[in-house]
């Protein structure tokens, strides 16, 4: 590295480098986990609905419809 213009160069793309790696591992420590619990309990409720619909008759539902 003998310019300076050379050494800042590298010394942004390492940093831009090391901010996006603290981006992805803060992305997959923090927010993922609450993604996962949140499409768990969606999928929860997805499965009530459907046995709640399913015990209700066509007629019933559709007038609850209209």
């Amino acid at each position: 590295m003998k310019t300076v213009e050379v050494r800042y160069t590298v010394i942004f793309v390492v940093l831009i480098a090391v901010i996006a790696l603290i981006t992805e591992q803060s992305i997959e420590h923090f927010v993922a986990p609450k993604f996962q619990a949140t499409e768990m309990v969606l999928q929860k409720v997805n499965q009530v609905i459907l046995i709640r619909t399913s015990k209700v008759s066509p007629g019933a539902a559709h007038d609850r419809r209209t």
